[in-house]
């Protein structure tokens, strides 16, 4: 997921959790804040990986613990067919981008 397409995402997020793909709808600089205009997420999908700018794993420091992680996230990869693709793009060029929550 281009990390131009996220509003906003919990940086204790790692692979293989859960993410829940919530659209929203934001004007130039608005702050994410409250502007989820459904209350169930369009998508569930599987974080394959997260990724640091350096394009390296973003992985908890002292295993369990993600609270302290060894870089901060920059992109995530999530495990999607063609057709869960096609959607958040068509979603993107109407001018959405998403909140990226965990379970």
């Amino acid at each position: 997921m281009p990390s131009d397409w996220i509003a906003t995402l919990p940086s204790t997020l790692r692979r293989s959790d859960d993410a829940y793909l919530y659209p929203v709808l934001l004007d130039e600089g608005q702050d994410v804040g409250l502007s989820v205009e459904k209350k169930d997420p369009i998508k569930c999908l599987r974080i394959a990986f997260v990724r640091n700018q350096a394009n390296q794993e973003v992985e908890s420091v002292n295993g369990s613990d993600r609270l302290v992680a060894n870089s901060n996230i920059s992109k995530i990869e999530l495990i999607a067919s063609i057709e869960d693709i096609n959607e958040l793009s068509s979603m993107r060029s109407e001018g959405y981008k998403f909140i990226v929550m965990y379970r």
